[in-house]
C-alpha cells in the first residue's frame, strides 16, 4: 500500500527533472550557433585558442599580450573543452561551457528555492511545485536565455554564486560535521564564482552602504 503511494510522487519527481531539462535543451543548446559571435565572447575565444596552443593556463593572454581584465574560469573552460575536441571555430561547441553553466544555473535555484520553501504551507500539499515552476521560469527568460546562449562570463559568475548560496543554505539546515561540508563546499563554488567576473562585481554595493 506504501509502495503503491510513493510511486505517483516518483512519476512526478521525475516528470518534473524532464521538463526542466527538455526546457533548458531548448533555451541554452539548440541552434547554439545561429546568433553572430559578440566582441566579448571572441576574445574569451582567443584567449582559450592561445592557452590550448601553449600559452599560459594559469595567465590567460590575449594576442600574445597578458590579459589580466578578465578572471580565468570562462577561458579555461572553453580551453578544456578545445582540448577534447581538439581546435575548433564551431560556435555552437564553443559555447557548450557557457550552455551547461546555464542550465547549472536553474539546478542551483531550483535547489535554492526548495531548501528556502521546504517548510513553507504552499509547499504542504505539493511538495517542490514552487522550486520546480521557479526553475521553469528562470529557464525561460529572456535574459537569462541571451547570456547562455553566448560564450561570455555573466552566467558563469551568476550560475557559480547561486550554487554557493544553495550550498550555504544547505550547510545553514544541516548540524554536525555535514554542516561544515556544506559550507566549506559553498566556499569553493562562491570562489569559482569570483574568478569568473572578479569581486568588482559587488563594488556599487560597497560604495552604496559604506
Amino acid at each position: 500500500m506504501q509502495q503503491e503511494s510513493t510511486r505517483p510522487l516518483r512519476l512526478r519527481a521525475w516528470g518534473r527533472w524532464v521538463s526542466v531539462v527538455v526546457v533548458c535543451i531548448t533555451s541554452f543548446f539548440v541552434h547554439g550557433g545561429a546568433p553572430a559571435v559578440s566582441l566579448m565572447e571572441a576574445r574569451n575565444f582567443v584567449a582559450a585558442r592561445e592557452m590550448v596552443a601553449g600559452g599560459s593556463w594559469l595567465i590567460p593572454t590575449m594576442n600574445g599580450e597578458l590579459r589580466l581584465a578578465k578572471p580565468p574560469v570562462p577561458t579555461w573552460a572553453v580551453a578544456g573543452l578545445q582540448k577534447v575536441v581538439g581546435p575548433t571555430e564551431n560556435l555552437a561547441l564553443l559555447r557548450l561551457p557557457a550552455a551547461l553553466a546555464a542550465t547549472l544555473l536553474v539546478l542551483f535555484f531550483w535547489g535554492l528555492v526548495r531548501e528556502l520553501t521546504r517548510h513553507q504551507s504552499g509547499d504542504a500539499d505539493d511538495p517542490g511545485r514552487t522550486a520546480w515552476l521557479g526553475a521553469l521560469v528562470l529557464a525561460s527568460s529572456l535574459l537569462v536565455i541571451t547570456t547562455g546562449r553566448e560564450g561570455q562570463w555573466d552566467i558563469f559568475a551568476v550560475s557559480l554564486m547561486v550554487g554557493a548560496l544553495w550550498l550555504m543554505v544547505k550547510g545553514w539546515q544541516h548540524v554536525g560535521h555535514a554542516s561544515w561540508a556544506w559550507l566549506a563546499a559553498a566556499g569553493v563554488v562562491g570562489g569559482l564564482s569570483l574568478l569568473s567576473k572578479g569581486p568588482w562585481l559587488c563594488t556599487p554595493f560597497f560604495f552604496r552602504f559604506c
